[in-house]
């Protein structure tokens, strides 16, 4: 579910990023970002909210936007070329996102995770299966750390949740691989 792809990330150096380019763009309130577009034109809501919304497949928005040239942030995106459509993620405290898996035409969906701020009780969650009434489901919990690059099967039912005080930031990217999904 849950792959560790490096562990060298500059957290410190991502948190300056992360601050700078939402004061600098003032989207502060925003919950989704578009870091690549089709153009590098600085469309920051082109890839925000369902893929089935948006005009092009996932792959076409690949471009670095062009206020992220010269970050680490647009660094780290370009060290993970063959992701696609990366976004910037927040989750407030206290909320979660719902409950839900990614699957585009039966195949893997993989996202790569770099967690930029996060708390001790904001959490990725995998459950086994779908629950119903009266049953007991298995969920596996992560903590996803700051300085780490993480990738995730995301065609698995799935939710991040953030029970603490401050708000949970990741660089999101996406791929998709040519196998039959685990169900």
């Amino acid at each position: 579910m849950m792959k560790v792809l490096d562990t060298t990330v500059d957290a410190g150096m991502l948190v300056k990023d992360l601050e700078l380019f939402l004061s600098t763009y003032n989207l502060w309130d925003e919950k989704q970002i578009s870091l690549t577009s089709i153009s590098g034109n600085n469309d920051w809501d082109c890839t925000t909210g369902s893929m089935l919304d948006m005009p092009k497949p996932e792959r076409y928005y690949s471009t670095l936007n062009d206020g992220l040239q010269n970050t680490y942030m647009g660094e780290l995106i370009k060290k993970y070329k063959n992701y696609y459509r990366w976004r910037l993620l927040c989750v407030t405290p206290m909320s979660t996102y719902t409950i839900h898996h990614d699957t585009f035409e039966n195949k893997i969906n993989k996202r790569i995770h770099i967690p930029i701020t996060t708390n001790e009780h904001a959490y990725f969650c995998f459950f086994d299966k779908e629950p119903s009434d009266g049953e007991e489901v298995k969920v596996t919990y992560y903590n996803l750390k700051p300085g780490t690059v993480y990738e995730a099967n995301t065609s698995i039912l799935h939710t991040a949740i953030n029970h603490g005080q401050t708000s949970r930031y990741h660089m999101v990217g996406v791929r998709y691989e040519d196998a039959q999904i685990d169900k």
